[in-house]
């Protein structure tokens, strides 16, 4: 795990854009759920399928696909989205994940 600088706001890891490549559809995941913590499922499709004519994909399951592929890259900065019906999706350091959650399974949205 790189040592990361934090925000000076709310303590999240930032990862410096060199070094983080991701495809489009996952860089506009994890921008949205960066920028909007807490954002919900819904509004969080609408924002990464935007440009999609159709508004994205029917099966809502791709959403999490997405998410779970993007936590495979982010896995190795310390981080991971997290997702929960309460708090909605949110950038989550992967220490915070084990303590709030001791089983470390995510919350189907």
């Amino acid at each position: 795990m790189t040592d990361l600088p934090t925000c000076p706001c709310c303590g999240q890891r930032l990862i410096p854009q060199e070094q983080l490549s991701l495809p489009p559809t996952k860089k506009r995941i994890f921008d949205a759920v960066s920028r909007h913590p807490g954002i919900d499922a819904e509004t969080l499709r609408s924002r990464v399928w935007a440009a999609d004519p159709n508004g994205g994909p029917e099966d809502r399951k791709v959403l999490h696909v997405h998410i779970h592929q993007l936590n495979r890259v982010l896995q190795s900065h310390g981080l991971r989205v997290r997702g929960s019906h309460s708090d909605g999706y949110r950038v989550v350091n992967i220490g915070d994940v084990a303590t709030s959650n001791p089983s470390n399974r995510e919350e189907s949205i």
